[in-house]
């Protein structure tokens, strides 16, 4: 399946280049984590980051997210107790995320980001005298 760029967003000064990020690593995901629990008034300090970031192994940011909005909304129906690592990991693993579902699409891009030399922002420049695409 190829996809293609809709001609009105290759018009000059469109792109200057596409950088290609792949899903957050194990590091990323403890931070997203650690974030999402922040934004919503509890101490990350309180969970098992570790834990939850191995368990959302193919996870995007927004999944992770979710995971933390339905743990809270579990605990808050549970009598509103506190929110304890054990809700989030519940939803965790209740979410199927988006790389396995799309397994292959995501496979293409990731291929296709390779075969154009497209920058990784999380690895970087993948070799020597690579090249940005340039439209």
């Amino acid at each position: 399946m190829r996809q293609r760029v809709a001609p009105e967003q290759l018009r000059q000064g469109r792109f200057s280049h596409v950088v290609f990020v792949d899903l957050p690593t194990r590091d990323d995901r403890v931070d997203i984590f650690r974030v999402h629990l922040a934004r919503r008034g509890r101490d990350p300090l309180g969970f098992d980051l570790e834990q939850l970031a191995d368990a959302a192994d193919g996870f995007s940011g927004a999944e992770i997210e979710a995971a933390v909005k339905a743990g809270l909304l579990d605990a808050y129906r549970d009598n509103g107790r506190d929110l304890i690592t054990a809700d989030v990991l519940g939803r965790v693993r209740s979410i199927r995320p988006t790389s396995e579902v799309k397994r292959e699409q995501i496979e293409e891009i990731r291929k296709w980001a390779r075969d154009h030399l497209a920058i990784d922002a999380v690895k970087g420049p993948a070799a020597s005298g690579e090249r940005k695409l340039e439209f």
